[in-house]
């Protein structure tokens, strides 16, 4: 009789075998099935078949806490280093998922809201909150730069913006606004000062 275990792949993907089949076959293969979840978010489960070999396989089933992760305090530890080298939450979220992290509630990755949750609890603050309180960057202005350079209030840059008066770039990490050092402009926009009325100290920076 020809050996049908050499054929069983070929055999289980056929489509030949109908499901009710494939399970009285299983039945009559595997001898037991042992699951085991050593950490909370790890269930290995283990067929032993009748031949005495065994195969195991790994399965991360969501858990309520990111601290319950076997990996916790190694994903604290990359966020940490990630934001302190400069890189935005969307970017350390999509290295994480690169590295193989994942988050409590996502096998598949680790989402941007928890990156940014796991920072802030260590106390960092984002690039893009650093660039804010930032006057300059890359040799240009930020909006809140330029405003406190001229003494007004980020709302009128922000206008002059919207009219086309101050060019401007965006940075494409961060996505915020940069304007130019040019002294020219400076001086075009201290005149636009003079004939507009003055701003109120309470609306300055």
């Amino acid at each position: 009789m020809q050996d049908v275990g050499h054929r069983l792949p070929e055999l289980w993907t056929s489509g030949r075998l109908s499901p009710a089949q494939q399970k009285e076959l299983l039945r009559t293969l595997i001898r037991r099935v042992i699951l085991d979840r050593p950490p909370a978010d790890t269930i290995t489960v283990t067929v032993v078949w009748i031949s005495g070999a065994f195969s195991t396989v790994e399965a991360h089933p969501p858990v309520q806490r990111a601290t319950a992760l076997t990996d916790y305090d190694q994903l604290v530890v990359r966020i940490r280093t990630l934001a302190a080298e400069g890189w935005t939450d969307t970017e350390i979220a999509r290295r994480l998922q690169a590295e193989g992290f994942r988050s409590a509630r996502h096998v598949d990755g680790v989402p941007i809201a928890t990156v940014g949750r796991l920072r802030r609890r260590q106390g960092q603050r984002s690039l893009t909150d650093r660039i804010r309180d930032q006057t300059q960057v890359d040799g240009q202005w930020t909006v809140r730069g330029l405003a406190h350079q001229l003494g007004v209030s980020r709302a009128w840059v922000y206008r002059l913006i919207r009219c086309g008066v101050v060019p401007t770039s965006v940075d494409p990490t961060t996505g915020h606004r940069l304007i130019p050092t040019n002294p020219a402009l400076l001086s075009t926009l201290r005149a636009k000062q003079r004939v507009h009325r003055p701003i109120d100290q309470e609306q300055r920076l």
